[in-house]
């Protein structure tokens, strides 16, 4: 257990803290896992409370904040401990709207935000499809699957269907693998295909197998760039929730 208090990591983010103390709490978080957990929570407290929607959101996950506190009563939560020792010092409202987010961010909260991939289809006009085309059209993803083997290497286009199949079925190993490789084929190209896509379901491949670092570094990659067809998909709000999936994890 450490014994840095509160107040001491509100003046460390707010920068107020004399050098030597600075000093003496960044060496004590290189050696406790444990203190560099509670600060990152109180990060992202500080900034979730600042948010205009919490009030709605936590008016809209009190049930599940009471249930989640009452399963807590009857064994250890790394959570509710910490929850336990800062109430003292902040607001309730704070320690609720914190509690919250915890409660309703998920693996599967996030992936579901995803929009499954869309095929585009010109009106008005003669549309020719390949045969693993037709396939995901029809969401026909057992064909697609016994098409694979018959997917040219060369065919960007299908291999990028297939990845996106494997996504649908939630084999997101085999699309990271798709996708990767059609990242590191786009950095030979001129004119690079599906690039913002690969960027956009990567991220969702990557949630789904648990690989959070990596899907934190892809997601601020897309936030930091406005141009990027998939910027308006996610807000720094989606960067905190992956770092809460780390903590749970």
């Amino acid at each position: 257990m450490n014994n840095i208090d509160l107040e001491t990591l509100e003046a460390y983010l707010d920068g107020k803290l004399a050098s030597e103390e600075k000093i003496l709490l960044e060496n004590s978080l290189k050696e406790d896992a444990s203190l560099r957990e509670e600060l990152e929570l109180l990060k992202l407290s500080r900034e979730a409370i600042a948010m205009n929607s919490w009030a709605e959101l936590i008016s809209g996950t009190q049930k599940s904040f009471l249930k989640e506190r009452k399963k807590a009563d009857s064994k250890a939560n790394p959570l509710w401990s910490w929850a336990g020792r800062i109430a003292a010092g902040l607001s309730f409202l704070l320690v609720v709207a914190t509690v919250a987010l915890f409660v309703t961010t998920s693996q599967n909260s996030m992936v579901e935000n995803f929009y499954s991939y869309q095929i585009p289809v010109m009106r008005g006009e003669q549309n020719t499809f390949s045969q693993i085309q037709d396939a995901y059209l029809s969401q026909d993803y057992e064909l697609i699957e016994s098409l694979r083997s018959q997917v040219s290497q060369s065919d960007l286009e299908s291999l990028f269907i297939l990845a996106m199949a494997d996504l649908e079925n939630e084999k997101s190993a085999l699309a990271e693998i798709i996708l990767k490789d059609l990242e590191t084929r786009n950095s030979q190209l001129e004119e690079p295909v599906f690039s913002e896509e690969i960027d956009y379901y990567l991220i969702q491949s990557l949630l789904q197998q648990e690989k959070y670092d990596e899907a934190e570094s892809r997601l601020e990659k897309i936030l930091q760039d406005p141009s990027h067809r998939y910027f308006k998909n996610f807000t720094k709000s989606d960067l905190w929730k992956i770092r809460i999936l780390k903590l749970k994890k």
